[in-house]
């Protein structure tokens, strides 16, 4: 019975953590400023970009420029994979799609301006 309490308040204890968001993580690694390359990735080829454009590509992806997708996200087509690099550590990883939209974990957005 003493187990079953302790679970039960570890449990509630564990529920009132709320897990960073998929958009907040990325907002957080924008706000950092730690992203030195980007990585372009598709089927046919790989790009890296490095120096000056990195910071407009990554200032691209930010909050702002972010809108609502579109409402059919369900017959998408992988265009290109897009690493956040800080170093030679990967700090997020992007999906960019046929139809424009983007992901980043579970969230799907479309960009104002694209980078």
């Amino acid at each position: 019975m003493k187990c079953l309490a302790a679970f039960l308040v570890l449990l509630l204890a564990g529920c009132g953590l709320q897990r960073e968001s998929s958009a907040e993580k990325l907002d957080r690694i924008i706000a950092s400023h730690r992203v030195d390359s980007v990585v372009l990735a598709s089927l046919s080829s790989t790009n890296i970009v490095t120096g000056s454009p990195v910071q407009r590509y990554v200032e691209a992806l930010s909050y702002t420029n972010r809108t609502a997708p579109s409402s059919n996200t369900a017959h998408l087509r992988l265009v290109t994979r897009v690493s956040l690099m800080s170093g030679t550590r990967q700090v997020a990883l992007l999906s960019q799609y046929d139809t424009g939209e983007w992901q980043c974990g579970d969230v799907f957005f479309r960009l104002a301006v694209s980078p």
